[in-house]
């Protein structure tokens, strides 16, 4: 399989670069005269360029932001072929991606590959969220185009129910963040737990059964207490979805949406398995 021509990448450039005497091209120095505080006419009439190409590098390095020549050239340096961490950079940014390490390679290969990477101009798994969140948007759009041309819907309807639905998923959210922090409260006492028994562990030469028991029998009512509390809230929202007009299957079908959020894949197999205990089909 051809990676470049999967990828669409390119092979070659059209014009060769034109170096400096230090290697660098127009582009950086450019750039670094940019960092320097240097407005695009200064820089042209003392690199002797054109204006209209030192102005269009000005408006890339607006985009790219400061110093962002240094950052590649240490990032450059990272994914040097004589670099002792290289393997493990390259793991670390074709992670980072979304894609294999051969993958990388590849686009590494190609003219401006990792400039392309770092300032996000190459679409990559790891924007899929992104771009699926835009596709999102553009079908609301049409939703509400369709309700205001072909169905002469109000605007201030559209705006209504637009308001009441992000205030529904306000509270949503509010709920989650609830349920978070509980979780955050509890992980906190199972550390103190955790290091109140390693305290007493390091001070005996045995271990206090009764303690460690002790300890476990706390962990397990806390453990059961929030279980019946998932329950409680599982039901409480399955019945609020009901009384809006769905069946129970479709209610169950909601919530399993909202439980399992894909965000973490542990977390969603626990929701799940969670409600398929509580809630069989």
């Amino acid at each position: 399989m051809n990676l470049k021509k999967l990828l669409g990448l390119k092979r070659t450039r059209k014009y060769p670069i034109k170096r400096d005497w230090y290697g660098r091209s127009l582009r950086q120095r450019c750039f670094e005269l940019f960092d320097e505080g240097k407005r695009p006419v200064q820089v042209a009439a003392e690199l002797r360029a054109n204006k209209k190409t030192v102005f269009r590098y000005y408006r890339q390095w607006k985009k790219m932001g400061p110093n962002f020549e240094k950052q590649l050239a240490y990032v450059k340096g990272l994914l040097d072929k004589n670099s002792p961490d290289r393997d493990r950079m390259l793991e670390f940014f074709a992670d980072t991606a979304g894609i294999t390490v051969e993958e990388l390679l590849v686009i590494l290969s190609t003219p401006h590959g990792l400039r392309r990477i770092l300032t996000r101009t190459m679409p990559l798994p790891v924007h899929k969220d992104i771009a699926e969140k835009r596709v999102m948007a553009l079908d609301i759009a049409m939703v509400v185009q369709d309700h205001l041309l072909n169905h002469r819907g109000q605007y201030e309807d559209v705006l209504f129910a637009l308001n009441h639905l992000m205030k529904q998923n306000q509270k949503h959210r509010i709920k989650i963040d609830a349920d978070i922090e509980s979780q955050n409260l509890e992980i906190e006492l199972f550390r103190k737990l955790d290091e109140l028994v390693f305290e007493e562990r390091q001070k005996r030469t045995q271990p206090d059964p009764l303690l460690i028991r002790r300890a476990q029998t706390e962990i397990n009512q806390i453990l059961a207490a929030k279980l019946e509390e998932a329950k409680s809230s599982y039901w409480w929202r399955k019945a609020e979805l009901v009384k809006e007009g769905l069946t129970p299957e479709q209610a169950r079908e909601k919530l399993t949406e909202l439980l399992t959020d894909g965000y973490d894949m542990n977390r969603t197999q626990t929701m799940k398995a969670f409600q398929d205990k509580i809630d069989p089909i």
